[in-house]
């Protein structure tokens, strides 16, 4: 029920107005709005007709239990605020004040570290993407208060904000739409240089964009486009169109409002077209944000410390290598503290990395504070590891999971070990990425997540933990008792087994013969009060004695009902008709209820914007499930001309499961010779193989881990000790496993795999030559 209008406190034109509480009640989360181009604060978000401000009357009833606080920011929004000539940015303008009020509004009410989503429509959104960027690259002692703002921002929600638009020209005409559909017509036409004059700075605003995309892995992020076109004098036409808007971007979520561009965030009521989709993303963030954004700042307050330690080294040669501990702090031999040593010039910088440490200081440093931090659990998993976008059904398994992990009396005698299997694409990871996300807080220990499907895999996962944090915590660990050095698996096992309530994922583990077992007994550490899931198509590692005998816990295909609710999820439907419920019965039926089968299709679907009421379910009726939906896709690959994208992924097919993009860009030369295209081209745009990577992304057959520019080099934005950034891509095993068969049963497999083994060449090749000219950048 919307509060009456009256109730609404003032709003100031300009600068930021608090809408919500109206009383000092704690705050969890800030929630910020931004207008856009000839916006205004209260006129943007109210509605023309039943004059509700949702930002004040529709959001907070939703809120109550995150602790929202609620803000509208305003700005100078006319036209010429927004043109500069050559010589200003009013846009940088426009940020760099939306930077200072909000770090000062936060700051006088003690909230410098408190969350912040950002809800920005049409250009506002250009606006809050360059007050982060601004915000980000400040580093000066006497500005560092405005970082703040880039470091406590969880998410932003973008509603008709232009993203894509790598041509100039093309950003020049939509600026000329959203100047017609925001400004009054007597505006264009009496001064019609003022557009003229928007559309000049183009390459400003494009600008932006290109330097957001750097900073844009970082967020969570939310796309709306408009679904209606706007009436410009008699013509109807979409004012940000829907790829501009709503780009095709991995781990971003997209949307579209059912209203044109002006009254997308306009909502007359909580049962408005749009509205559910919005709201349910704030308030989805609000509850997430706090214990990430909170790690952020452990995380900032790390690297701020090494910088003033740095500092303090250019003045007291040798400071970082005094011993010591310094009058106050903990003695390095408590439990509650491990000494890492006293110079943290090779510390990771990942927001995430937690590594517990007692800060040695002596008095030589007075000057420059540097507090120590309290221990907090270890969160290691690997790059690009979110949680579930969608997940329905699996109640019952759920809370088995959690009873067999914390069953007091294998945990008693050691690890509680679980083995979650099931048939190929039925969502056995989907499950236990669920039940990580949501009990992290159940292990204080740490949760440790390994990719195990190739040994390679586990050896690289134990070597970073041995390397960046056991011989850190644990320096004795490197020697045995009578001197000998250990292997990094024996360091790493002894040092879990040391030990208590941890929680360690092997996802992908296979074990074919007794050998393998024997061999993975290595890796597998048995402490009290502490549990391990293995993650494997094979039921029979249950008895396997060498793996601790983890219980089985067997994950079906979805129900008919959780099936269809999660396609209608994937597509965005959020009240099908009888038609489409009954189209969805149907395609779920086909596709034997599995998740990545229901992923795959409705990836295909959203890419080719085919109504679920007009798919051909024919295709299924020879090859049912994973199959079918995959021969679909490779159908549709080539039918709708992305013969790049259908050759890559069949190239890819032979290499493992993760994959350096480097590889294959230095590797693909070689495919000069033999004719086969892997680049794609799009909207007339020159051929790129970034392109064709966003493809097969929209097709669901890879996912891309693009790390941020601004990464150093030991550092991981979603991993406390991952290994160096690196842009990689995954595909998973079934869609692998398909394209081969697909190509052996073409008789084209030998072919393929000679095109997989030449680019694989070429690509060691070249990087063993750059090493062998640079030999002291290591190999």
């Amino acid at each position: 029920m919307a509060a009456p209008v009256d109730d609404i406190k003032d709003i100031n034109r300009f600068g930021l107005s608090e809408v919500y509480p109206r009383t000092n009640a704690p705050t969890n989360v800030d929630i910020v709005f931004v207008h856009g181009l000839n916006g205004d604060p209260h006129r943007t978000w109210t509605s023309e007709q039943t004059k509700v401000f949702w930002p004040a009357q529709l959001l907070p009833p939703l809120l109550e239990e995150e602790n929202a606080r609620v803000l509208v920011y305003g700005y100078d929004s006319e036209v010429t605020s927004f043109t500069d000539g050559v010589s200003k940015d009013k846009i940088h303008n426009h940020a760099e004040s939306l930077v200072a009020a909000l770090a000062a509004n936060r700051r006088l009410r003690k909230a410098t570290e408190r969350p912040i989503i950002f809800v920005a429509h049409s250009l506002g959104g250009l606006v809050v993407k360059r007050g982060l960027i601004y915000s980000s690259e400040i580093r000066g002692p006497k500005t560092e208060h405005l970082r703040s703002i880039f470091v406590s921002t969880y998410g932003i929600l973008f509603l008709g904000t232009p993203h894509k638009g790598s041509d100039v020209a093309q950003w020049g005409s939509r600026l000329e739409w959203i100047c017609n559909a925001v400004m009054p017509k007597k505006i264009i036409d009496t001064q019609p240089q003022l557009v003229e004059a928007l559309k000049t700075n183009n390459e400003t605003l494009q600008n932006i964009d290109r330097q957001f995309i750097q900073l844009m892995s970082r967020f969570y992020i939310y796309f709306f486009h408009e679904a209606k076109p706007t009436n410009l004098k008699g013509t109807f036409r979409f004012i940000v169109e829907e790829d501009s808007a709503s780009p095709n971007v991995q781990d971003v979520e997209r949307a579209g409002i059912q209203a044109d561009h002006s009254h997308m965030c306009k909502f007359e009521s909580d049962s408005s077209p749009g509205f559910d989709l919005v709201a349910e993303g704030i308030q989805r963030y609000a509850e997430e944000a706090p214990a990430i954004i909170k790690t952020r700042w452990i995380q900032e307050r790390k690297a701020s410390e090494a910088q003033k330690q740095a500092a303090v080294e250019e003045i007291i040669p040798g400071f970082g290598s005094m011993s010591g501990p310094a009058k106050g702090t903990p003695d390095s031999g408590s439990s509650e503290f491990a000494t890492l040593g006293n110079s943290l010039e090779d510390l990771p910088l990942s927001e995430s990395t937690l590594l517990r440490n007692a800060q040695h200081t002596t008095n030589a440093a007075d000057a420059i504070e540097l507090p120590s931090k309290l221990a907090e659990p270890y969160f290691i998993v690997p790059p690009g590891f979110r949680p579930n976008t969608f997940f329905v059904g699996m109640d019952r398994e759920l809370k088995e999971l959690d009873r067999r992990l914390f069953d007091g009396r294998r945990r008693s005698e050691g690890t509680a070990c679980v083995l979650i299997h099931g048939q190929p694409g039925a969502g056995k990871s989907h499950l236990a990425r669920q039940y990580v996300n949501k009990n992290r807080k159940k292990f204080d220990g740490g949760i440790f997540w390994i990719n195990a499907r190739l040994r390679e895999e586990i050896y690289q996962a134990y070597w970073n933990i041995a390397q960046k944090v056991v011989l850190r915590d644990s320096p004795h660990l490197r020697l045995t008792a009578d001197g000998n050095e250990r292997s990094f698996e024996d360091i790493v096992k002894t040092w879990f087994e040391a030990r208590r309530q941890w929680l360690i994922v092997f996802d992908g583990i296979a074990v074919d013969k007794d050998d393998d077992a024997a061999e993975l007994q290595s890796f597998i550490p048995d402490s009290e009060d502490s549990s391990i899931i293995y993650v494997s198509r094979a039921s029979n590692l249950g008895t396997k004695q060498r793996l601790l005998r983890p219980f089985p816990i067997k994950v079906h295909a979805l129900k008919e009902d959780d099936a269809r609710k999660l396609i209608f999820k994937e597509l965005h439907i959020k009240k099908p008709t009888e038609a489409e419920v009954k189209s969805a019965a149907e395609l779920v039926k086909k596709m034997g209820g599995l998740p990545l089968a229901i992923h795959a299709i409705s990836h295909r679907l959203g890419d080719t914007h085919e109504p679920l009421t007009k798919y051909n379910m024919k295709s299924y009726s020879a090859d049912p499930k994973l199959g079918a939906t995959y021969n679909g896709i490779m159908d549709d690959l080539q039918r709708l001309g992305h013969q790049g994208a259908w050759n890559l992924i069949n190239l890819i097919c032979f290499y493992g499961p993760h994959l350096p993009v480097e590889l294959i860009r230095i590797g693909i030369k070689v495919l000069r010779h033999s004719d086969i295209e892997v680049k794609s081209s799009e909207n007339g745009e020159k051929p790129d193989l970034n392109t064709t990577f966003g493809v097969l992304m929209r097709y669901a057959l890879i996912e891309r881990n693009e790390p941020d520019e601004g990464d150093s080099a030991s550092s991981s934005r979603d991993s406390l000790i991952g290994p160096e950034p690196i842009d990689m891509l995954k595909m998973h095993s079934v869609a692998q496993k398909f394209c081969c068969d697909a190509l052996n049963a073409a008789t084209i497999l030998p072919q393929w795999l000679g095109y997989a083994v030449d680019v694989f060449c070429e690509s060691f090749r070249q990087a063993d030559g750059k090493i062998k000219a640079k030999p002291q950048a290591g190999r």
